[in-house]
């Protein structure tokens, strides 16, 4: 009894397979590009909020000004990450008298975040209208700015 062996296998041919090859070597290049490419551009989120100017308790002819802070992105920031200026009303960076009063209420004094309160007091009592608060915080894009009415 004799046996017959079929060869019946069939493969891809060699260009497809080097087309397929190439193709699926860009598709992963492409992914590895756009994941590393990404990494380390911290400061792309815009930090999103706004700061109310709070004419209730604000006497800014006598030094004081007060805002109220909405914190929408991120929603709380380590007091460690933000910096507060303040800018006269000639967008000039404010005297120390000034920014030696900034105060940030928070309920746990280590995070800033939606409801507290910035209070800006002029030790010698001088005018704040005009003056401007800007927040800015880490890892995040853009400021959050607040002005005493003119």
């Amino acid at each position: 009894m004799k046996k017959y062996v079929r060869k019946e296998e069939e493969g891809v041919s060699p260009v497809i397979a080097t087309i397929l090859m190439v193709a699926i070597t860009v598709v992963l290049a492409a992914t590895l590009y756009l994941m590393v490419g990404n990494m380390g551009t911290g400061g792309n989120t815009p930090v999103a909020g706004s700061l109310s100017y709070v004419n209730t308790v604000s006497d800014p002819g006598n030094g004081n000004a007060t805002f109220q802070l909405v914190l929408n992105t991120p929603n709380e920031a380590k007091m460690g990450d933000v910096t507060i200026s303040v800018l006269d009303s000639s967008g000039n960076p404010a005297p120390a008298t000034v920014t030696s009063g900034v105060i940030h209420i928070t309920s746990d004094h280590t995070h800033l975040k939606s409801g507290d309160r910035i209070y800006i007091t002029d030790s010698g009592g001088a005018n704040l209208h005009g003056y401007q608060v800007i927040i800015s915080i880490a890892g995040y894009s853009g400021t959050i700015t607040g002005t005493v009415p003119s």
